[in-house]
């Protein structure tokens, strides 16, 4: 068959397939005004095409039909407007859409006039084997404006919106305007830039082609994908013109060697291409599901990150509101113990030493919570002086010294050093030496508690012991974390998790370390404190 015949075939099946595309794009359009005006590229396109495809398959020297089917390529300029249209839908940007629809599609119909009627567009059409050529009218250079002026419109719709985007949709804008620039690069030079220069325009079908896939590949990532995914529309554009140059090698071939090889090579190109494809899409699909993921996540960590922030401050606000009375019940307790309010039964002073005892303890935990407040949001205040360690960790083992013997235990001091000084915060860290010597009083029910100073690699190392409830293992991982307590039988020991986690912080911020040693539940446990001394 002639290759003029088969010319016009091809573009007589790009034809068809754009129909079908327009017909598809319309029918699943529903309220999407943007695949709507894509449908009517993709009709417009196939109007290009056929016109195109007559020219080629119906060519007669001696008749002038094979003018007239050129001038008719070009309607394909109605193609245009329609994907204007459909770049504005696709960026939102709908201001005086309709007159600028009007101006489009007027410029469209008055090219398309001159075309049809006049010799100012097609003068003469001849052939130049294997392409048909036309010799160009004076007003040709009119259309070939026109062609500018509607790519520099869909360029400049997608570069505004590239620079207010970003992300994923800035990415994918990267590819939708390489994408347009390579198919309206081909459509100026085919039917633009070579006519000028030569006068003639023999590649016109090339733009048909071009359009056909574009706008195919286009509205294959609108239905299929979801997002305009330009780089499958890239990827499968590139493949496509690769197909197109094998085939055209293949049916311009001559000899029968010569087909061997293209039609191999052009069997090797399906097959490669088709596996590119795929593989392409596989890496966008994964991509947009860890884009989608990924943005569940930040949305989940943000709601996380305020619930937090809502629970440190009602918690603050819950501390404060209840340290004041619980001041309150203290200090009239205090009263009733000391005799200011008169003389007390002893049955009377038991009552009030316990509700003292429960007023400590409620203070102390609301002065914890405010603690963990501060050193959440950096407000920790600290008041660092040279110091006596050894006087401050045996005034606190006297101090708490009532506590054990309550319960029948054996609280030691230990310390070959009557003067290790350090640089600390007398007041916070007392706070964690009284913790871990109250902890260890509270975690033993019989036994004792031993606390012992020394001086370690030039360090003061502070140790509490004791033959308690021990530390389990997995609660060993977590005992210094904030609100993390242990499960014991006894359900009178009060707490909140935060004690271990405050000791921790301060700390750390006299540059020092706290951990903690247990062989296991009822093995007992030990807790240890190094801090530097200012003179090694």
């Amino acid at each position: 068959m002639d290759i003029l015949k088969l010319r016009g075939i091809s573009l007589f099946i790009v034809a068809f397939c754009s129909l079908v595309l327009a017909l598809v794009l319309w029918q699943r359009a529903e309220k999407d005004k943007a695949k709507i005006w894509l449908g009517f590229s993709a009709f417009f396109t196939a109007l290009y095409a056929f016109f195109c495809g007559g020219t080629y398959f119906f060519w007669n020297a001696d008749s002038m039909a094979s003018v007239y089917w050129y001038r008719t390529t070009w309607l394909g300029v109605f193609l245009l407007p329609s994907f204007i249209i459909f770049t504005y839908y696709f960026v939102q940007n709908l201001n005086y859409l309709k007159i600028k629809a009007f101006l489009l599609y007027l410029g469209a119909v008055i090219i398309s006039y001159f075309a049809l009627t006049t010799d100012f567009f097609v003068k003469f059409v001849y052939l130049k084997y294997p392409n048909i050529s036309t010799l160009v009218g004076k007003l040709d250079f009119l259309g070939r404006l026109y062609i500018f002026i509607c790519v520099a419109l869909v360029l400049i719709n997608l570069f505004k919106e590239y620079f207010k985007s970003s992300g994923f949709k800035k990415l994918q804008l990267q590819y939708f305007i390489l994408g347009v620039a390579i198919f309206f690069i081909t459509g100026i030079i085919t039917t633009a830039i070579v006519p000028l220069i030569i006068g003639e325009s023999p590649y016109y079908d090339i733009t048909a082609y071009a359009s056909f896939v574009w706008i195919g590949l286009t509205a294959t990532a609108i239905l299929k994908y979801h997002f305009l995914n330009i780089k499958i529309i890239a990827t499968q554009f590139l493949v496509f013109i690769i197909w197109v140059v094998a085939l055209i090698n293949f049916i311009t071939e001559e000899s029968f060697r010569g087909h061997l090889l293209t039609g191999g090579s052009l069997i090797f190109m399906v097959i490669a291409g088709i596996l590119l494809i795929k593989s392409v899409i596989k890496e966008v699909e994964q991509r947009e599901k860890l884009e989608i993921l990924t943005k569940d996540l930040q949305a989940a960590n943000e709601k996380l990150i305020k619930l937090d922030k809502l629970k440190s401050e009602f918690l603050s606000f819950a501390a404060h509101q209840v340290k004041s009375p619980m001041s309150v019940v203290k200090g009239y307790a205090t009263l009733i113990l000391d005799g200011t309010l008169g003389l007390a039964s002893k049955k009377i002073k038991d009552v009030a030493q316990k509700i003292k005892s429960a007023a400590n303890r409620m203070i102390g935990l609301v002065n914890n919570l405010l603690d963990s407040r501060r050193i959440e949001e950096g407000r920790m205040e600290y008041n660092f002086e040279e110091t006596n360690i050894v006087d401050i960790v045996k005034n606190l083992v006297e101090e708490l010294r009532p506590l054990a013997d309550e319960k029948k235990l054996e609280l030691s001091f230990t310390t070959k050093e009557k003067d290790l000084r350090a640089i600390i915060d007398i007041q916070k860290f007392s706070q964690v030496i009284q913790n871990l010597i109250d902890n260890a009083i509270k975690y033993t029910s019989q036994g004792w508690v031993k606390v012992s100073v020394t001086k370690e690699d030039g360090d003061i190392l502070i140790v509490v012991s004791d033959s308690g409830s021990g530390i389990s293992k997995d609660l060993m991982l977590k005992i210094f974390v904030q609100f993390e307590r242990g499960t014991f039988t006894d359900k009178t020991m009060s707490g909140t998790g935060l004690g271990l986690y405050i000791a921790k912080q301060i700390v750390l911020a006299h540059k020092g370390a706290i951990w903690a040693e247990s062989e296991g539940d009822e093995k007992g446990s030990k807790f240890f404190v190094k801090i530097p001394a200012p003179y090694k």
